[in-house]
């Protein structure tokens, strides 16, 4: 999983209105946002209505649940670490329902393990906390460009992009033909090698995955992501 982090604040909160339209563009995407952070929920909820989406919102997931159950939405950001049902549960739950809804986790909490597993359950994307509106509205363009539409990678970012959602179909070899595509054409870049370390976790292949995050930083010795991975799986 490849985390979106910005050290910004959240933005003050609004009212929490369990669902609500957009005050600017207008889109027929619907978004669900499950936190048990009152804030996050505002916060988030704000930001991708000012862009035009249709946001509901829940605050377990239980009740996240309880929405999709009537609801197929174009995307759903869940927290990590919520009680009872953590977000790991609610993506397991939600694969045996709709195995195809583009999911991204939002966490203050970057275990690299549960990470895996997310991306295991489709949920390739991940948004740290602290974050800002800027990166929360970043992150949901391109999931759901990526979930509609299959144009043919030219560039090495598209070829990232390809990934993603090959990762999201488990796809797994697909991914990692297309990682390498992209190293090919940007050799210089440490997020396909970033990438192509979680698509060899989750081929249970620990020891290159080791070899692409040691990469990853001899191009960017501050990858704090690809620090952690191998010092979680390279013990």
């Amino acid at each position: 999983m490849y985390p979106h982090q910005n050290g910004a604040g959240a933005p003050a909160p609004m009212a929490d209105d369990a669902s609500g339209g957009a005050s600017g563009a207008v889109s027929d995407r619907r978004i669900l946002v499950v936190d048990d952070e009152k804030n996050v929920r505002f916060t988030v909820a704000h930001a991708l209505r000012s862009d035009g989406y249709t946001v509901d919102s829940a605050g377990s997931g239980t009740e996240g649940l309880d929405r999709t159950s009537s609801i197929r939405y174009d995307l759903i950001l869940v927290d990590l670490r919520m009680p009872g049902m953590t977000g790991i549960d609610m993506l397991r739950e939600l694969r045996q329902r709709d195995p195809a809804m583009p999911a991204v986790i939002i966490t203050a909490y970057g275990v690299p393990q549960q990470l895996v597993e997310a991306a295991e359950l489709g949920a390739i994307d991940c948004i740290h906390k602290p974050f800002s509106i800027q990166t929360i509205r970043s992150v949901v363009r391109e999931v759901i460009d990526r979930a509609e539409h299959g144009l043919a990678a030219q560039t090495a970012e598209e070829h990232v992009r390809e990934a993603k959602r090959a990762i999201m179909r488990g796809e797994v070899d697909k991914a990692h033909a297309e990682l390498e595509r992209a190293i090919e054409l940007d050799p210089h870049n440490g997020e396909p090698h970033l990438l192509d370390g979680i698509v060899s976790l989750l081929k249970r292949d620990g020891e290159t995955a080791c070899e692409h995050f040691r990469t990853a930083l001899q191009i960017d010795p501050t990858n704090k992501n690809a620090s952690e991975y191998l010092a979680f799986y390279g013990r």
